[in-house]
């Protein structure tokens, strides 16, 4: 694991708006932050006296056994002390927390290594001691914002009796415009490679003669003579010429059923005339006695003219096919 620092810093406290804190030197500044070192230490023991930890709650209680057992290196211990504090004041929880003023902040930490420890309450470590378990979570390294809230509150009314030392300048100066200048970038012509097309060949002229097979290439010309070609002039295929079709031959009388095609389509009708009459005829449903209305009257006058129509075509198929067997 790791080392993590068991310090914890004070710092944007300082009254930064300030005229005179912004013209104010270096020994006033580290008077201030002097201040708030002995400031925040009082504010930090009396919140720990409380048995309060980092985030303004009170500690997790000690155990039965703990409580029993109660033991402080320090001095007697009480059982009913706040936890990491069993002889309040002399614990190393209270007595060994240091602080130290530094050029814009104030710098807190526990000395004899006892911030360690601390840490391991704070992310609940195994328990070293019960050689079993861990041990529960209680966290102490740091302000909490009531604490740094009050910390604020009295830094800023020493403040305002403090800043009546702290001279002004006779001449505050106007601030300048600052005006930064980049450097100059050369900039180098950009160059472009086009890549050039191929070299076309020069058309060639071929004579050729009429009914001659021509090459149809591009790079070349077809003159139909045998006089000087003309380059800007390119052959023409001659078209035959437009053709009317036939005229249809329209056959007068009856068609004679001799003939293949419509021998073979009266066999196909006759094929599929059997198959259909083959099939099983749905059922009709029965019809409940109800009236009728119009529109049932009109669709039964349909039905029936269907019928009507379905039986002379079936006698009308089974004729031909008669006809055809005779044949």
């Amino acid at each position: 694991m790791g080392y993590e620092s068991t310090a914890f810093r004070v710092r944007g406290i300082e009254p930064v708006k300030d005229l005179k804190w912004i013209f104010a030197d270096n020994a006033a500044r580290r008077d201030f932050w002097r201040k708030t070192v002995a400031v925040t230490l009082k504010v930090k023991d009396e919140s720990l006296a409380e048995g309060k930890g980092v985030n303004g709650h009170w500690l997790r209680a000690i155990s039965l056994t703990t409580k029993i057992n109660r033991y402080s290196a320090m001095g007697d211990a009480d059982p009913e002390a706040p936890p990491l504090m069993p002889a309040y004041g002399r614990s190393r929880t209270r007595a060994y927390l240091k602080g130290r003023a530094m050029a814009d902040h104030a710098e807190f930490f526990w000395t004899h290594g006892w911030g360690t420890i601390l840490h391991y309450h704070r992310i609940g470590a195994k328990n070293a001691w019960a050689k079993s378990g861990r041990l529960p979570k209680r966290n102490v390294i740091g302000l909490s914002a009531s604490d740094l809230k009050s910390v604020r509150n009295q830094m800023a009314a020493w403040w305002n009796g403090y800043r009546h030392s702290v001279e002004l300048p006779e001449v505050i100066p106007e601030p300048k415009p600052r005006t930064i200048i980049l450097p100059k970038r050369e900039q180098k012509p950009i160059t472009v490679k086009i890549p050039r097309p191929p070299p076309r060949k020069a058309a060639e002229v071929v004579y050729v003669k009429p009914g001659q097979r021509i090459d149809r290439r591009l790079n070349k010309i077809h003159v139909y003579s045998d006089k000087k070609p003309i380059p800007a002039v390119k052959a023409i295929k001659p078209q035959p010429a437009k053709t009317s079709p036939p005229p249809l031959k329209i056959l007068k009388g009856p068609i004679p059923v001799t003939s293949k095609p419509i021998k073979t389509l009266a066999m196909d009708v006759q094929k599929y005339a059997t198959k259909q009459l083959a099939k099983p005829q749905p059922q009709p449903r029965p019809i409940e006695l109800l009236p009728t209305p119009p529109l049932v009257k009109r669709g039964n006058r349909i039905v029936a003219a269907a019928k009507a129509a379905l039986a002379s075509t079936k006698s009308l198929l089974s004729k031909i096919g008669g006809w055809f067997k005779r044949r």
